[in-house]
């Protein structure tokens, strides 16, 4: 399994070239200085910026941002492809405007690669944060107290994280941007230095909370890397449990949330494209005793093994036909209130969430 290159893409219905348009006056709008605001801040960075406001003001902050980086890496790539396309075909004119496009895009990806590489070093590690301060003495406090090591407020700062994480990860693999890979891989470090280190009790109060899809860009960098630390801390976030009941054909998804599901699964999955294969340390044999080390301390106790290339593509596969065949809506919802309900229920079924 590979990714399909963006470069290859041509968008040529009216309708779709219309949205891509809207989409693309919408990332050239986008002001990098405000985008980096909260990331300075909280690096004790002076800024006249402000940051984006609704969610990019609170704590959870970072992730609107993390997307917009993943689609600023796949407008490069696409643009990149578009104006070799254009000069093959001597359309001279088409081809110097996506090229200005082109670069300009290259540039805005530089300027945010350049001012997150100024605050993973104004904080000594790789540790990167958007979200609004909370204690000037400890950035991290949000991921503190999700572990219990602290008292306070905080909502869900891996969910956060895996945007910003993943935004890296592209403009890296994707879209090739000077110095992308460094920050990128810092950031790796300071999540595996993390993970690495909880005991099972900690990993159960972590993955209580949405992660997202922490699981999936570990896995990718471990596809990158070959790193053994980040296919470690990648199945630290993975949910053996959930796996071992889709491979034995258990449907256990009534009353679960959906948007905190179907990363684990997806992430599992890039499991198998990223070369992870055969019986690891990840998933034992299958008995209720069986512990599960993840790295450092942390385990998880599977219900059954389910850790070969070909299970991993096993559980998305029944995984999608759940959802595709019982829990589906003919407008594509699959849940009410970001939740799964009964198999069949489809009137409860028609929120856009998922």
């Amino acid at each position: 399994m590979k990714r399909y290159s963006l470069d290859r893409v041509q968008i040529t219905e009216p309708r779709w070239v219309g949205k891509f348009d809207l989409n693309a006056a919408f990332l050239d709008e986008m002001d990098v200085e405000r985008v980096l605001a909260g990331f300075r801040r909280n690096a004790g960075i002076s800024t006249d910026a402000e940051p984006y406001g609704g969610w990019e003001s609170g704590l959870i902050a970072g992730h609107g941002v993390g997307h917009y980086f993943s689609a600023l890496a796949m407008r490069i790539v696409y643009l990149r492809g578009q104006a070799v396309a254009a000069g093959e075909a001597m359309r001279i004119a088409d081809c110097m405007e996506l090229r200005k496009s082109f670069e300009f895009s290259r540039a805005q990806a530089g300027r945010i690669i350049a001012g997150l590489s100024e605050c993973q070093a104004k904080y000594g590690s790789g540790f990167l944060c958007a979200a609004s301060e909370q204690d000037p003495e400890n950035r991290e406090l949000q991921f503190d107290i999700l572990e219990g090591k602290a008292q306070g407020e905080q909502w869900v700062p891996w969910y956060a994280l895996h945007k910003v994480l993943q935004g890296l990860i592209d403009l890296w693999e994707i879209a090739e941007i000077d110095g992308a890979k460094e920050v990128c891989l810092a950031l790796g470090e300071w999540t595996c230095n993390r993970v690495l280190a909880w005991d099972e009790e900690t990993r159960k109060k972590v993955l209580n909370v949405e992660f997202g899809g922490m699981n999936d860009c570990l896995y990718q960098l471990y596809g990158l890397t070959g790193d053994e630390k980040y296919r470690r801390a990648a199945a630290a976030f993975d949910q053996p449990e959930l796996y071992a009941d889709l491979l034995g054909f258990r449907n256990r998804l009534k009353g679960v949330h959906a948007n905190t599901t179907m990363p684990k699964i997806i992430g599992y999955l890039r499991g198998a494209v990223a070369g992870v294969s055969g019986a690891s340390d990840e998933v034992g044999e299958g008995t209720e005793d069986s512990s599960v080390k993840t790295g450092g301390t942390a385990s998880a106790k599977p219900a059954d093994k389910a850790d070969d290339r070909e299970a991993r593509i096993s559980v998305a596969e029944r995984f999608f036909d759940i959802i595709s065949t019982k829990q589906s809506y003919m407008t594509g919802g699959v849940g009410d209130m970001e939740h799964f309900f009964g198999d069949g229920i489809l009137d409860g079924s028609r929120t856009q969430c998922n």
